[in-house]
């Protein structure tokens, strides 16, 4: 699934684009970053409990997910070739929340696809008054990171390890990653799976989270070796 690239004026991107004036353009997967991850790579394991909903097709034409930031629209997504497409149909907004105290904020982060059989997944919010931060991912996806609760629609992750550490650029930061055009802000981190069996191999899926969804989903394992 490919994340948008450009949308019509006075969405919620171009919002979020005149509040970020310093975004600047990397690579994480140029050598430098390899070595970034390497040398300053920290393991994390996932560890929480999220609200998700399986999309349905006959619920998405009823509305019934609007309140989760998903709507109908127009957009531009680039391609696996690299090319420009023009898109209609369901999309996803995603907000996450930045600051603390008076100075804390919700910020749009990306928009993405949404089509039926996938999930919209909701992390835990650090204070009752945080806006959601909803997100799609696929049901293959979904199915190897979590597992159903006794309670209904309450799944928690099954662990996942990942090695990530912090942006360094000083600036909010546009990025290829492995759902197309991505971004992330001045706080957030830049991750990449970690399989134990293979520590040292740094694997070409890379991309951010969220500094606030780090607090509240993720513990530190272990730092790297100095």
């Amino acid at each position: 699934m490919e994340d948008l690239k450009q949308q019509e004026p006075n969405s919620a991107a171009d919002q979020w684009a005149n509040m970020e004036p310093e975004q600047i353009f990397i690579d994480l997967k140029t050598p430098e970053y390899t070595d970034k991850f390497k040398e300053k790579g920290e393991i994390w394991q996932q560890s929480k409990k999220v609200n998700a909903v399986h999309v349905a097709e006959d619920k998405l034409k009823a509305g019934e997910y609007a309140e989760l930031g998903v709507h109908w629209g127009e957009a531009t997504f680039k391609g696996s070739d690299g090319n420009d497409k023009p898109y209609e149909g369901w999309l996803i907004d995603t907000y996450v929340m930045k600051g603390e105290g008076d100075n804390r904020q919700s910020v749009f982060e990306t928009t993405r696809r949404l089509k039926p059989g996938e999930w919209i997944v909701t992390n835990p919010k650090l204070y009752e008054s945080d806006v959601d931060n909803n997100y799609a991912m696929s049901d293959e996806e979904f199915q190897k990171i979590y597992h159903a609760t006794e309670k209904p629609g309450i799944y928690e992750s099954s662990g996942k390890l990942v090695r990530m550490f912090q942006n360094d650029s000083g600036k909010s930061v546009e990025f290829d990653g492995p759902w197309g055009r991505e971004s992330g802000d001045e706080e957030c981190y830049f991750a990449t799976p970690y399989n134990p069996e293979e520590p040292d191999e740094i694997p070409e899926k890379r991309y951010a989270i969220s500094a606030n969804d780090v607090k509240l989903t993720y513990k530190k394992l272990q730092t790297p070796d100095k």
